[in-house]
């Protein structure tokens, strides 16, 4: 019974052994490594495999199943041999100490020693492929032609965008979208070929923006949009009508070479084209002052300016002055002088071309003071302006000063702007500021208000010329003057009537006399008689002591031309404001008694005219040496008629 049990252990044992060895085997692996890609090799290759038992290399017996496929040297390599068509074959590693073995299948192929892309009729693809999409992806077969033909048996392609165009394995290609994908076929001994598809959608239209004109060696940048806008992507070939006159590149860089006209093309892979002409023009090389300009202050004097070349285009020139303050330039060249001194004017193109050049600004003195009026009736609360200029009129001296004789009748301000304060009168005056300068004034009667007489505060001197007794003393015919002449001359008689023109004159005078009272003026006669004997000096001195706003002599004419007829009038020559009035009276006379209207006469020769110190006016109301004009003059209704015609003209001016 003992020897029972014992050998009973012994076999448990032994069993327990043999399970213990069955598991271990069981956990354990043997594989193969190294194996090339895909598990194809290629002819005369070596490949480097080895067998790894749980994780560790180890040695096996190696076995090929076809000598004639592959072997194993002795450096335990996969060398296939020179096949000349596809084998395919087994490897095993065998591992004695486990007794467990690995399998693979290889496949031994001919080694490519060339490749090329075809298209599907077989002609050879050379630059990429353009493909015009629509609305549906576009199919493309390529096929692969391989050297030796045996080789090709096995080829792998691949896209580099398969959002844009997808390959399968046999080489045929869908387009889905616009875009560039990158198409390779490669063999399995690493030799490929490759094309560029380009997609595209179709182009409808393609807009140019171009400039419309370059200057010769300029540069611009073109643009271009292609409609619709997912036909964006589409390749357009950009290109210049006259590569002489302008070219351009792929980017669109333009550049302009001589003058010209020539056009950029740009046209789609479809057809589709678009032109815009670009005007290659000569442009401003440079610009130069061609004459020196001094000038006085007011004065314009006009720069003249060469462009070079002559046939350059854009021409347009800007100037400019450093010192307005002293000249000023138009944009025509046209220099003004504001004040004495020098400016740079300066002169530029369009293109920038500059030049420069001063001009002298001199000095004019101011020698008169020139006043458009002399009298002013105004109303409290009235404004007017005493316009004043200078003469000469581009006198440096350019400031002008105003001042009121009396503010509490009448302001005026910095520009001669008067204000009428209240009733009464004032003079406004004139300075230069160049003091050799002779100051002008205005005389200002502000009324006491809109109902007031006309001539209300005007005071009228009336000389009624000659009188009875003639006086032939030799008087200075002006103040200093070495000339003579009568102290009060013969007198005219009525050709017709036999009339004097003393009394004549002395009617005339009466009548004008209540007149002008009658509108309110103050009137101051040298005489009311004819029995009196005062020379034309006292006269005149009596009129200029009153204070008198305009003396009028009062005559009648004489001539041995019978045929002349009329009203005229006599003033010194250079006394503006007599002529004033002396045109506003012919008006006048004109509108009551119908008078012809004869040329006002300016004479430095008249003894009443040259001794007032007021304005004044030498009257002849009419031709007594004129038969139908004599006995007109003798009538109380044409005197009344010439005199309410010299008291409107009166009112004209002082009214």
């Amino acid at each position: 019974m003992k020897r029972f049990l014992v050998s009973f252990l012994i076999v448990i044992s032994a069993l327990l052994v043999l399970v213990s060895f069955a598991e271990t085997k069981a956990e354990q692996t043997l594989d193969i490594e190294g194996i090339p890609k895909n598990r194809l090799v290629c002819e005369e290759t070596y490949s480097e495999i080895y067998a790894v038992l749980n994780g560790k290399r180890v040695k096996c017996e190696w076995t090929v199943s076809d000598a004639d496929a592959a072997r194993i040297s002795s450096a335990k390599k996969l060398y296939v041999r020179n096949v000349k068509k596809e084998i395919s074959f087994t490897l095993t590693a065998f591992h004695e100490g486990t007794g467990l073995s690995a399998t693979v299948s290889l496949t031994a192929v001919p080694a490519a020693k060339e490749i090329a892309l075809r298209k599907a009729d077989g002609s050879r693809i050379s630059g990429d492929i353009s493909v015009m999409l629509s609305n549906e992806p576009v199919l493309l077969t390529l096929t692969a032609s391989v050297s030796p033909a045996d080789a090709g048996s096995i080829l792998f392609w691949k896209s580099s965008d398969s959002s844009v165009a997808e390959v399968n394995s046999s080489g045929a290609v869908t387009v889905k979208d616009s875009g560039d994908a990158l198409i390779t076929v490669e063999t399995v001994n690493g030799k490929s070929a490759k094309v560029n598809v380009h997609a595209y959608y179709a182009p409808e239209k393609i807009e140019l923006s171009v400039p419309e004109e370059l200057a010769v060696k300029e540069k611009a940048t073109l643009k271009y949009t292609v409609y619709p806008e997912r036909a964006s992507d589409v390749r357009v070939e950009l290109k210049s009508s006259n590569t002489k006159i302008l070219t351009v590149n792929q980017k669109g860089e333009i550049s302009a070479l001589r003058a010209g006209k020539a056009e950029i093309i740009a046209t789609a892979e479809n057809g589709v084209q678009a032109r815009k002409q670009i005007e290659v023009y000569t442009p401003v090389s440079s610009v130069s002052f061609t004459n020196y300009l001094e000038i006085a202050v007011g004065e314009t004097k006009a720069f003249t300016v060469k462009v070079k070349p002559e046939n350059a285009k854009h021409t347009q020139l800007t100037f400019t002055s450093d010192s307005p303050e002293i000249a000023v330039v138009d944009q025509m060249g046209n220099v003004t002088g504001v004040a004495p001194g020098k400016a740079r004017i300066r002169v530029t193109t369009e293109n920038g071309c500059k030049s420069a050049r001063d001009v002298t600004v001199k000095y004019v003195p101011a020698k008169l003071l020139e006043q458009e009026a002399y009298y002013k009736s105004m109303l409290p609360g009235d404004e007017y302006v005493f316009a004043v200029a200078l003469n000469p009129k581009n006198a440096s001296d350019r400031v002008i000063s105003y001042e009121s004789s009396d503010s509490s009748v009448a302001v005026v301000d910095e520009n001669g702007k008067i204000t009428a304060v209240a009733p009464g009168r004032a003079e406004i005056t004139a300075k230069s500021e160049n003091t050799a300068v002779a100051p002008v004034s205005i005389s200002i009667r502000v009324k006491s208000g809109a109902d007031a007489k006309p001539l209300e505060g005007i005071i009228v001197g009336i000389n009624p010329g000659h009188q009875i007794t003639r006086d032939y003393t030799q008087l200075p015919v002006a103040p200093g003057s070495r000339q003579t002449k009568n102290a009060n001359s013969g007198y005219a008689i009525g050709t017709k009537t036999g009339n004097t023109e003393y009394q004549v004159n002395l009617d005339i005078s009466l009548l004008l006399r209540d007149e002008l009272e009658a509108l309110g003026a103050t009137v101051v006669m040298t005489r009311t008689t004819n029995d009196v004997k005062i020379n034309n000096i006292e006269r005149a001195r009596m009129l200029n002591e009153a204070g008198c706003d305009v003396a009028l002599q009062i005559h009648c004419n004489n001539s041995s031309k019978k045929e002349l007829t009329g009203f005229k009038e006599y003033v010194k020559t250079k006394d503006m404001e007599s002529r004033i009035i002396a045109w506003k009276i012919v008006d006048g006379v004109y509108v009551e008694a119908g008078a012809k209207k004869n040329n006002l006469h300016y004479s430095d020769g008249y003894m009443s005219l040259n001794w007032s110190t007021t304005p004044s006016i030498l009257v002849e109301c009419g031709y007594m040496s004129n038969p139908a004009e004599d006995v007109r003059l003798g009538t109380p209704e044409y005197q009344l008629a010439l005199a309410k015609g010299i008291a409107k003209g009166l009112t004209y001016y002082f009214g």
